[in-house]
């Protein structure tokens, strides 16, 4: 075993740089934070090649004298901190003292700050650590901090970074999570020379309103303050619930955090008016004594410990609960009376009636013998023959092709039902065939902008009057960055400013329009499954647009629909499967229905 010395400071502060400095947002989070403490109205972000070229923070705070200049890039060297007990009455972001001097050690960075009422400004020089100027310089009341070549001396952390787009989109999201911890600080990011987000100075309730990508009509406003605690913030209604969690914000005393357990107290107080499958977007400030916090339990400060967390736990959820319910109550009524009333009758099977309508008004009797319904337990050999159905497919067959094909097996293209507005049904010599409309179109969208159908371009429609999209921030960030991707599938857009794209066309053969609510959904999908490890990001793309875009559950089709669907279904080099993986058809053997009825 090798003898324990004291390691070098160089060593120590590329070890102390790992637990802070992650990536680019890293230091942009600390950074801009720095700015906030420091009493900034505006904070500038600029940044390069996703930040790994350049990061540079600029803002109007109260700035640095020289000998604070000289300290600042020191490790353990703060003005937020003098005694042990100020750990538990923190009022300001940081308060550490490790930022400048983690990033520094794993950077070059100059630091320029100039304090009111002070002639000239200084300027810091620091190169992987150490120091190489520092002198007067004339510059605006402020600090500006560039950092470039991030992690240029450890190169093995420089591998791991991701693509250009999916560091700048880190660094988006770090800025939009202060922005709504400081309604009003103005903050601007551009990457590139093109500007990603401006937030300007706002209430409250106007940045939620940003923030979300909705209006204020869809908004319940919360503002509780009792027993020291005090909860502002804005929530969606429940029929304006989203499918994915992207826009959810906890801020206490300011400083976005992670905490599931106030994110389940939040969704126990929706309670039952969330949809299934939804969740709900909000903003939410949490304004405690700081004494019953300690937030110095995460090396990036994401997660924080609350004292008595359980109680505050309980009070957001009577508070949601609350202001949820009260205002789904004035938005809906039920008149039980009415419902019994306008209720059928309920068909009840019974052994001696055979079929037969339940009399009762109230619908209160109940029918104790029910029939005993048939055991689904096929033979192997069935089995194996309902895996079987010979589609003579691909994008080579013409549709007389694929007509003769399933006249073969005895199926006629213009006999085809529609049952529970989901499965088209119809019947083989030997069999019924049952496809899911849902999973069909699925496939045939995926194979039409994957050009496995052979097509050249995707149809567009143009809409008669264009339409204009409000998003979230984020949305609208990721729009841009996927405009001619969307266009390569049949989206025809416009940059329209201020969290607005313009619609002038959509692919011909979606069926969810709906005002835009599928684009909606294709951009929160790209956000929730933009860094999966599993699949590149436009397989993303391809695959969200191909879900959103199918006939719904639901949807009744005429006959040239059910038609066209199956012929579609039949051109696909992959029929059998929906892209995500689920059966697009079965075949239910004639054989296994003379079962059922005791013919055989």
């Amino acid at each position: 075993m090798k003898r324990i010395i004291k390691l070098e400071n160089n060593v120590i502060d590329k070890i102390a740089a790992g637990e802070v400095v992650e990536r680019p947002a890293s230091v942009v989070k600390e950074l801009v934070e720095n700015s906030i403490d420091a009493g900034a109205k505006s904070i500038d972000v600029r940044i390069s090649a996703g930040g790994k070229q350049s990061i540079v923070v600029s803002d109007d705070g109260c700035g640095m004298n020289a000998e604070d200049i000289r300290m600042c890039a020191l490790r353990h060297a703060t003005s937020k901190m003098r005694s042990p007990a100020d750990l538990f009455d923190i009022h300001t972001l940081g308060f550490r003292g490790e930022a400048l001097a983690s990033i520094g050690g794993v950077s070059y960075m100059t630091i320029e700050s100039r304090q009111e009422n002070v002639q000239e400004g200084n300027r810091l020089v620091i190169e992987g650590g150490a120091v190489r100027e520092c002198q007067p310089v004339g510059r605006a009341v402020g600090t500006t901090i560039s950092v470039r070549q991030l992690f240029f001396n450890t190169p093995a952390r420089r591998k791991f970074l991701r693509h250009v787009d999916t560091e700048a989109r880190h660094i988006n999201q770090v800025i939009i999570a202060l922005a709504a911890g400081y309604p009003k600080v103005s903050f601007t990011l551009d990457h590139q020379d093109r500007n990603m987000l401006h937030f300007t100075s706002a209430k409250q309730i106007d940045r939620v309103v940003d923030l979300l990508g909705l209006s204020q009509g869809q908004i319940i406003e919360v503002n509780y303050e009792s027993d020291g605690i005090q909860i502002v913030g804005g929530l969606s209604r429940p029929e304006d619930a989203v499918k994915t969690k992207s826009k959810q914000y906890w801020l206490v005393r300011g400083r976005p955090i992670n905490s599931r357990s106030m994110t389940d107290a939040l969704y126990k107080g929706y309670g039952n008016w969330l949809p299934e499958g939804g969740h709900p977007a909000f903003v939410c400030w949490v304004d405690l004594d700081p004494k019953q916090i300690d937030v110095n339990v995460h090396p990036a400060k994401r997660e924080i410990r609350i004292a008595n967390e359980r109680a505050l736990n309980e009070k957001i959820q009577t508070i949601i609960r609350e202001a949820v319910s009260s205002s789904e109550e004035r938005a809906f009524r039920i008149n039980s009376n009415s419902m019994v009333e306008g209720m059928p009758n309920p068909i009840i099977f019974t052994k001696s009636d055979g079929i037969r309508e339940e009399k009762s008004p109230n619908n209160e009797k109940r029918v104790r013998e029910t029939i005993e319904w048939v055991n689904w337990n096929f033979d192997r050999e069935s089995q194996s023959e309902q895996s079987t159905l010979l589609l003579e497919s691909g994008p080579s067959r013409t549709e007389d092709d694929i007509e003769t094909s399933l006249q073969k097996q005895g199926l006629s293209i213009e006999n085809i039902w529609q049952v529970y507005g989901r499965y088209l049904i119809g019947p083989l010599r030997d069999a019924l065939l049952v496809v899911d409309q849902q999973a069909a179109h699925e496939r045939i969208l995926y194979e039409q902008v994957t050009g496995q159908k052979g097509e050249d371009s995707t149809h567009i429609q143009q809409l008669l009057f264009p339409l204009v999209v409000q998003l979230g921030r984020e949305e609208y960030t990721l729009a841009l960055d996927w405009m001619e991707s969307l266009k390569e599938i049949g989206f025809d857009l416009r940059d329209f400013g201020e969290n607005s794209i313009v619609v002038d066309g959509i692919p011909a053969q979606v069926k969810n329009w709906n005002d835009g609510e599928i684009l909606r959904h294709i951009l929160s999908d790209l956000l929730d499954g933009g860094n999966s490890p599993r699949q590149p990001q436009k397989e993303n793309l391809l695959l969200s647009y191909a879900k959103h875009g199918a006939v719904r559950d639901g949807i009744k089709l005429e006959d040239r629909e059910m038609i066209f669907i199956l012929k579609q279904l039949m051109e696909c080099d992959e029929p059998y499967f929906c892209p995500r993986g689920r059966p697009t058809m079965v075949k239910v053997l004639r054989r296994d229905l003379d079962k059922l009825f005791g013919r055989i």
